[in-house]
């Protein structure tokens, strides 16, 4: 008898490898190594989620029905921490002898997630895994998986961060917007992924009012602060802001830079907080950098060198090389 646990228990019979079929609930071994910030979202894993590989990388996650029993609310959560992921396209709930799947991508507060292929047998889960499934002319299609999504939607948000910064402070540079939107996205991936901590906060900036990594840009001075520790404690010369001698520029230079360019702590800040122009609708707010990978974000960030200054990203090398070929 099938049942909804039958794929989590013998995976063969379904023409999955036996090495291919990961469950991330187990007790950690060096299988779990990509998926180290799923294991740290308890309630997560004590859902029994699994993940089908390919030549070891994440082709679908699975999650058996029971666990929606008692969390129908998490599953929209569950689904937006899958998609920050950026790798497979879809998450699958096993029921007994079939499934469902849900595309990733973030989904809006109070959404309710829709299946976009339902009922689809565990007879079928090697053809649907290889392209071969057809889905029955009768079902509606609700959804469409898009693998690159999440890079589309990063692309964007860093390009119209950009664009409005170079709009309303013409007289920034080109590299100085780059530089400007890429320390934005470095704080806001390093506090994510809680290398940057709450409580590092009024040290950074000097001032006890503030007391969360959000406020680190909320005036000319909080943000010159942070690009000089920025600058002391990593690679400054990686996206210098200002002309740079033997020494960093220092917080009170900073700080006379950015009252001569007053919009910039507001755009920049965007990026910690909100999306585009303020406007909180699935935009910076809403991803979740703990679970995007290191090498996506390398990989957005040159796209968009290339877009926004195509001659100097050239003339710098500025190539990403994708972790497979590497």
């Amino acid at each position: 008898m099938i049942t909804s646990d039958s794929l989590f228990q013998n995976p063969a019979l379904f023409g999955i490898e036996k090495d291919a079929f990961v469950r991330l609930d187990k007790t950690l071994s060096a299988e779990h190594a990509a998926y180290l910030d799923l294991r740290q979202c308890q309630d997560l894993m004590d859902s029994g989620l699994a993940v089908i590989e390919n030549q070891g990388n994440a082709l679908l996650y699975v999650l058996p029905i029971e666990s929606l029993s008692a969390n129908q609310h998490k599953l929209r959560d569950w689904l937006n921490v899958l998609a920050c992921r950026g790798d497979a396209r879809y998450l699958a709930v096993a029921h007994p002898g079939r499934l469902d799947f849900y595309a990733l991508h973030l989904r809006a507060k109070g959404e309710d997630p829709k299946p976009a292929h339902q009922n689809v047998l565990l007879s079928e889960l090697h053809s649907f895994l290889i392209g071969a499934w057809v889905e029955p002319t009768s079902q509606d299609l609700q959804e469409v998986a898009d693998q690159t999504w999440l890079e589309k939607l990063l692309f964007d948000l860093l390009f119209e961060a950009a664009k409005e910064l170079h709009t309303r402070e013409n007289q920034l540079t080109p590299d100085q917007v780059l530089s400007l939107v890429g320390r934005a996205l470095f704080i806001r991936f390093i506090a994510d992924r809680g290398i940057l901590k709450n409580h590092n906060v009024a040290a950074i900036t000097q001032s006890p009012q503030t007391n969360t990594w959000t406020q680190l840009f909320t005036s000319a001075r909080t943000l010159a602060h942070t690009c000089t520790w920025l600058d002391k404690t990593f690679n400054g010369n990686l996206l210098p802001v200002l002309a740079q001698g033997e020494e960093y520029p220092s917080a009170p230079e900073y700080q006379d830079f950015f009252e001569q360019h007053p919009n910039t702590h507001a755009i920049l800040g965007d990026v910690l907080s909100s999306a585009p122009g303020g406007q909180m609708l699935l935009g910076w707010q809403d991803i979740q950098f703990q679970h995007v990978p290191a090498d996506m974000l390398s990989q957005v960030y040159e796209q968009f060198a290339h877009k926004f200054q195509s001659r100097e990203a050239k003339n710098t090398s500025i190539y990403y090389t994708p972790r497979h070929i590497a």
